[in-house]
């Protein structure tokens, strides 16, 4: 534009050539001036607001140029799809379900117009609508065959070369074709459990799960197992049951498959139920005990009708309870809710035995069992007591007594006058029968009291499980032979002219009475014997042997020896010696008719104290007789023993002695015959002789 130097040029825009111009500001345009004086305008066409029509004014007498349309080719904003969602492993995916309609919906602005934007699925082409100024709708039925497509939006105008396009994956939910829970119709307590529950044919995975009585069974019950079918890109997924519980019988079991995606949350099987056989519970003996080495036994007594229970609860009836004993098989009885029993009648050979309880029912493969052992108890067959006749002191003793076949082993022990031996007197020994498994003891009083003479010895056998805790011998005695204690010689004098000495020889405790031997010097004269003897406690005797010997004063200083004489001890070695001291006092004369008369007294008095002696023992017989009709199983009362009073000094003649002698016998009669209870026997045997006799029977020494 040829112009003078100073003109001012004003640029002015339409949109359309129609609306009034606007001009523009100074701001927005450059006016340069060429070398041959030509103006030129330059807009910078920024965007398309800029298009429209474009003249200049040149002056206020030039007026406005020509108008000029300019026009700005734009592009328009790179596509997008918009309503992505993340699923799976899918991220910023196109979701929709299997056979139903989505809208994709593709986002673009700006760019000159037109706009072409078409929507591809594979290699399927799809128009997009225009759904608002920047958004384009296309309409897509999707199944199967479109999962994991791509799905491109492209966009095209005339400010372009090529389109602008994006991209996104089709992800179609297929919810599961079937679903399907597999149940028997019954199911064995303890057994493999074989309920499975599957999903089968859908995406994404599911969870799968049981409901029993519509409560949700935990996960720890259950094993899940997914799989992924690489073809069809579809999941199966198995749950199965691993254990069951007894409250689940006969409850709904209903299978589901759940994922959120899923049209319906959730996909169920028809319920369903499961007989579930229940196991009975291990069955256990009762009221087994301890004894010897048998522990937790079923205890009995030999020929005895026992009961055993065996317990067992629950399990689906019916439920078959079986007992053996050995290879004997016996039926049990319910006795109640849950205990059975069977009824046993135990013999030896029972013994050790073993009895087997099974339990059997519709749950089980094999039957549950618990087994005991068998103890028999028997008491013993035999208590025996062995005892000799008789028995000497010092001697073996051989009393034994014997518990035979008896079982458990007792405790042997003997009583005498009802008072236990102690351990220590007797040797026990044991010894057990391998065959019979019977015990056998046999214990040996080893030793014997004198105390025990005569008195009642029982045996017996005692232990706490026998029916009767003790049985026991017949009782019976031992008479106990033992020798005289000590010995004692005691010497007088009772007349010197003659001169006359007697000799008092006394045994103290021997069974039987033992006589003496007298030995003097020689010449001595023994004119006159007596003796007597008296029962002490425990069958004891104490004999006294009378001597009158003539001697003279040449005698004096010689030795009197007694010394005891026993049958059964005939090697006893017991004397006792005494020295004689002649008197040489005035000379004591005795009539010879005195003489006679002690002597025919003496006679009179045994005879007497024989009489007194034989109605005693006929009196006490009846009185023991008439004891024993009102009680025969009191034992016999034991007193103390009278004994003669020995101790009181000698007698200075020998009729002193006589007298002395026969009061002692009476004492010892009216004590007897006074006390009820009184054992005590006197057993006197006077042995007195003629003195014409004497001097043919006695001993003759010629004086040296």
């Amino acid at each position: 534009m040829a112009n003078p130097v100073n003109f001012n040029f004003k640029w002015a825009h339409s949109d359309n050539g129609y609306t009034p111009f606007t001009k523009l500001r100074d701001d927005i345009h450059k006016t340069d001036k060429t070398e041959n004086g030509m103006k030129v305008l330059t807009i910078p066409m920024a965007n398309i607001s800029m298009n429209g029509y474009y003249k200049v004014e040149c002056g206020a007498y030039a007026g406005f140029t020509n108008t000029v349309s300019v026009t700005v080719l734009v592009r328009p904003s790179a596509p997008a799809f918009i309503g992505l969602q993340d699923i799976d492993e899918c991220k910023e995916c196109i979701v929709g379900y299997d056979k139903g309609s989505i809208e994709v919906y593709c986002k673009t602005s700006g760019g000159t117009p037109p706009n072409n934007v078409t929507v591809t699925v594979g290699d399927k082409q799809i128009n997009a609508l225009q759904y608002n100024t920047s958004v384009y709708t296309a309409r897509i039925t999707l199944d199967n065959r479109y999962h994991n497509r791509t799905v491109t939006c492209s966009v095209m105008n005339s400010a372009l070369i090529s389109p602008l396009i994006t991209t996104a994956k089709v992800y179609v939910i297929k919810p599961p074709a079937k679903v399907v829970l597999s149940t028997p119709s019954y199911l064995k307590e303890g057994s493999l459990v074989n309920i499975t529950c599957q999903s089968q044919s859908s995406r994404p995975s599911p969870i799968v799960y049981l409901t029993i009585s519509g409560i949700n069974v935990s996960s720890a019950d259950v094993n899940t197992i997914p799989s992924f079918n690489k073809e069809t890109l579809l999941y199966n997924t198995a749950t199965t049951l691993t254990t069951f519980k007894r409250e689940w019988n006969g409850k709904d079991i209903i299978c589901c498959s759940y994922n959120k995606w899923y049209r319906q949350p959730r996909y169920c099987s028809k319920p369903e139920q499961v007989n579930f056989l229940l196991r009975p519970s291990a069955p256990a003996f009762t009221d087994l005990q301890d004894i010897d080495e048998c522990k937790e036994c079923i205890v009995g007594s030999d020929k005895e009708n026992i009961e055993v229970h065996c317990k067992t609860s629950g399990g689906t009836p019916p439920v078959d309870v079986k007992m053996t004993v050995g290879d004997k098989q016996i039926n049990a009885l319910q006795l109640k809710t849950s205990v059975y029993t069977a009824r046993i009648t135990l013999d030896n050979r029972y013994h050790n035995r073993t009895v087997t309880c099974a339990v059997m029912n519709s749950a089980l493969i094999s039957p549950l069992m618990t087994t005991a052992k068998v103890y028999v108890i028997k008491p013993p067959a035999k208590v025996v007591l062995s005892t000799p006749s008789y028995l000497k002191e010092g001697s073996l003793v051989n009393i034994i007594y014997q518990s035979q076949s008896s079982r458990p082993s007792p405790i042997v022990y003997l009583t005498i006058s009802g008072i236990n031996v102690l351990s220590a007197d007797v040797n026990t020994i044991p010894s057990f029968n391998k065959e019979t498994l019977l015990n056998n003891n046999a214990t040996t009083l080893t030793t014997f009291k004198r105390e025990w003479n005569g008195k009642d010895i029982i045996c017996c056998s005692y232990n706490k499980w026998y029916r009767q805790p003790r049985y026991c011998s017949k009782p019976e005695q031992v008479n106990f032979l033992f020798p005289p204690s000590d010995i004692k010689l005691e010497i007088n004098f009772d007349s010197l002219d003659p001169l006359r000495m007697y000799a008092v020889c006394t045994l103290n405790n021997s069974n039987p009475a033992c006589t003496v031997n007298f030995t003097t010097a020689d010449r001595i004269i023994c004119s006159e014997r007596n003796s007597s003897n008296i029962r002490l406690p425990n069958g004891a005797w104490k004999t006294k042997y009378f001597v009158r010997l003539d001697v003279n004063k040449e005698d004096d200083g010689k030795d009197v020896t007694c010394a005891a004489v026993c049958t059964h001890f005939q090697d006893l070695e017991l004397r006792d010696t005494k020295t004689m001291k002649v008197p040489h006092g005035k000379e004591i004369s005795v009539a010879a008719g005195a003489i006679v008369a002690i002597v025919i007294g003496s006679i009179i008095a045994g005879v007497l104290i024989g009489v007194v002696f034989t109605w005693v023992v006929l009196n006490r017989k009846r009185k023991v007789k008439g004891l024993k009709k009102q009680n025969q199983h009191q034992p016999k009362s034991v007193s103390r023993q009278t004994e003669l009073n020995v101790s009181s000094p000698l007698p200075n003649t020998y009729e002193q002695l006589q007298t002395r002698t026969d009061t002692e016998s009476r004492m010892t009669y009216d004590s007897l015959d006074t006390s009820a209870n009184s054992s005590t026997v006197l057993d006197r045997q006077p042995q007195y002789e003629s003195l014409e006799h004497n001097a043919e029977a006695s001993h003759t020494y010629n004086r040296s």
